[in-house]
C-alpha cells in the first residue's frame, strides 16, 4: 500500500499544472497568477473536519503554503516538466486516485441512514463500553525514532509537552498541543493502547512507539470510567461512522466481484 505522502503528492499533480486555468474567485495572486479561494477553503475545511481550530496564524500558514506551491508550479512549467514521461505517468496515476476519491465521496453522499439506525448504534456502543476505562491521551508523533528520543529527553528535562508538540509533532493534534482527548483502549492502535493503559498519570512513555504514521511519544493526563456523551452531541459522528461503514461494505463487494487474473 502506498504511503499517505505519496498519495497526497500524486493527487495534487493536476493542481500543480492546471489550477491557474480555472476560473474562480482568486484570494491572491503570485506573479500575476491566481490562487483560488476554493483552494484555501479546501485546506481550511480539511483541518476543521479534523478538529483543528483555525486562527489567524494558521490561516496565514495555509496561505503561505499555497503561495509556495504556486511558485513551484510556475518554476516547473518554466522547466517544461509537464512534457516529461515521468510527469505523464504521475498524471495518469493522479487521475486514477482522484477518480477513486470521487467515487468514495459519491457513495458516501448517497448513503441514507435513518434516525433509528443512529439510535440503535448509540445503544450498542453504550452497552459495549459501559464498563470500560477512558484515558485522557496526549501524543507527539515524529518521523524518526531519534527525534522521538530527543523529545522524551527534552520533556524529561523540563520542556512543556504541549509546546514540544506544537513545534515538533507531525500529527494534526500538534495544533492542540498534542491533546487527543478521552480515548478508549480500543480506539487507538494496539501498541499505543498497551502503553496507555499502564502509564501512570502525567508520566511520559519511557520509549518511542512505532506505527505506520511515525514514532509516538504519549502522556496520559488522567483516566475515568467510560462516560457516554449524550446522543445529541455525537449523533453527527455516529451518522458519519455508519455512512463510512456502508461505503466500506460497497468497496468490499466491488472487490469480491472483480475478475482479477
Amino acid at each position: 500500500m502506498e504511503s499517505a505522502m505519496n498519495l497526497k503528492f500524486k493527487s495534487v499533480i493536476l493542481m500543480l499544472f492546471i489550477a491557474p486555468q480555472l476560473s474562480a474567485e482568486a484570494i491572491l495572486t503570485v506573479n500575476d497568477q491566481p490562487i483560488e479561494r476554493s483552494s484555501f477553503e479546501s485546506q481550511v475545511n480539511r483541518l476543521t473536519s479534523q478538529g483543528v481550530a483555525i486562527d489567524n496564524t494558521l490561516q496565514n500558514k495555509i496561505l503561505e503554503e499555497l503561495v509556495v506551491r504556486e511558485l513551484m508550479r510556475q518554476e516547473a512549467i518554466k522547466l517544461n516538466l509537464q512534457e516529461t514521461e515521468y510527469f505523464k505517468t504521475l498524471l495518469q496515476d493522479a487521475r486514477a486516485t482522484i477518480l477513486s476519491e470521487l467515487l468514495l465521496k459519491t457513495w458516501y453522499d448517497d448513503v441514507q441512514i435513518l434516525e433509528g439506525d443512529v439510535q440503535a448504534e448509540y445503544d450498542s456502543r453504550l452497552a459495549f463500553n459501559k464498563d470500560e476505562t477512558q484515558y485522557d491521551l496526549n501524543v507527539i508523533v515524529t518521523k524518526t525514532k531519534q527525534t522521538a528520543l530527543e523529545v522524551i529527553k527534552s520533556i524529561n528535562a523540563g520542556s512543556e509537552f504541549a509546546e514540544v508538540a506544537r513545534n515538533l509533532s507531525i500529527d494534526v493534534s500538534s495544533e492542540l498541543g498534542g491533546k487527543l482527548g478521552w480515548r478508549l483502549s480500543n480506539e487507538v492502535i494496539k501498541d499505543i493502547s498497551n502503553v496507555m493503559v499502564n502509564l501512570p498519570k502525567n508520566m511520559l512513555s519511557f520509549y518511542p512507539i512505532e506505527s505506520q504514521s511515525g514514532w509516538y511519544v504519549i502522556k496520559v493526563s488522567g483516566s475515568r470510567q467510560y462516560v457516554m456523551p449524550e446522543l445529541s452531541n455525537i449523533s453527527d459522528q455516529i451518522l458519519r461512522d455508519l455512512k463510512s461503514l456502508a461505503v466500506q461494505k460497497k468497496l468490499s463487494a466491488l472487490r469480491s466481484e472483480a475478475k482479477v487474473k
